[in-house]
């Protein structure tokens, strides 16, 4: 009888060594779960499609939305999400991956594929304008002042377009040695910023077009983000390693911790895929893959909130991708948009 239930006993044990990893990360997400010190408000459901871009935009009011293989959308937040406008290439243009940015207090909003560009009127849902390039478009960030465009070309080269006319306003100098990675452009159109696949950020001076400093990071650079006023830049690399910046002097301001991160990786947090500072510079609003949102404070680079957005059903364990996130007026609480097409406000304090 004692060997049958020692046998009914060891067997249980194996059966839970084998599921161990599943059981401490259901263990894991339900701890953090309770322990989120987020209270989500409010969720608008933006479409059904999956999305592999959004933009909030300055104000908040509306959303643009890329979803794969359907039109691009404008969404207006209130109550609920009313859907604006929906925008398509024509059918005759053969389109891959589709390319986005909004620039609301100009009015407009681009979608760029391949060697095209059209800008559409956020008020009337009518084409503004309609260009060919002489190069294929990888990244597009639009002024929120003015109608140019900072591009970064399939050859990582980085030009600024004027919307206008199509025309080249301005070619930045880079080396075919070292290709940029990713483009930044502040929302005062002061400065705009170019990191390579060496480490480097350029940070230039966009009315005077002259380089300003260059930071070394050293990896890879993945991702960059202007404060509000521009005078604050986060950098972020392959590797996880973020840190703000002085725009004008260069100086390092902080390096984000993982000191009491439950969501790090080897130390380190997740890679950066969406960010936005307060209106303040106080705080810094960090989204990465799995759903994560950090709140930093941006003198120290310490947490200062973070948490889990939840999956889109019990069962599925796999988090969405957080695509753009940004402040209320006073900082009191985020809105986040990610990769299911789900935008959710969430208290802060």
């Amino acid at each position: 009888m004692r060997d049958k239930v020692s046998l009914k006993w060891a067997c249980i044990l194996i059966t839970l060594i084998k599921n161990i990893k599943y059981i401490l990360g259901l263990a894991l997400s339900i701890l953090l779960l309770a322990c989120s010190p987020s209270e989500q408000q409010k969720t608008w459901q933006l479409g059904q499609n999956v999305s592999q871009q959004a933009h909030i935009s300055k104000s908040i009011r509306y959303i643009l939305t890329t979803p794969t293989n359907a039109p691009v959308e404008l969404w207006q937040l209130g109550r609920s999400a009313q859907g604006k406008f929906a925008w398509r290439f024509p059918n005759n243009i053969a389109t891959g991956y589709t390319l986005t940015d909004l620039a609301t207090p100009q009015s407009y909003a681009v979608m760029a594929n391949g060697p095209y560009i059209i800008v559409w009127s956020t008020r009337t849902g009518k084409s503004l304008a309609f260009w060919k390039l002489p190069f294929n478009i990888r990244e597009i960030k639009t002024s929120q002042t003015n109608q140019l465009s900072l591009i970064r070309t399939e050859y990582g080269e980085v030009k600024m377009i004027n919307l206008r006319t199509g025309q080249i306003d301005f070619s930045i100098p880079t080396a075919k040695t070292d290709p940029a990675t990713h483009i930044s452009l502040a929302e005062n159109s002061h400065y705009f910023a170019v990191g390579t696949q060496s480490g480097r950020v350029h940070l230039w001076n966009m009315k005077s077009k002259t380089l300003l400093h260059t930071l070394k990071l050293g990896k890879k650079v993945s991702f960059l983000k202007f404060s509000s006023h521009g005078n604050k830049i986060l950098t972020s690399t392959y590797t996880g390693l973020s840190q703000i910046w002085y725009t004008r002097s260069g100086k390092l301001i902080s390096t984000l911790k993982a000191n009491g991160d439950l969501y790090k990786i080897r130390q380190v947090p997740a890679p950066v895929t969406a960010a936005r500072f307060s209106t303040t510079d106080r705080l810094l609003a960090t989204g990465s893959p799995g759903g994560i949102v950090r709140v930093w404070t941006v003198k120290s680079g310490y947490i200062h909130r973070h948490w889990q957005i939840p999956s889109p059903s019990f069962w599925a364990r796999k988090h969405p991708t957080v695509l753009d996130l940004a402040f209320t007026s006073k900082a009191k609480s985020i809105i986040t948009v990610t990769s299911e097409n789900k935008a959710a406000l969430w208290r802060l304090n």
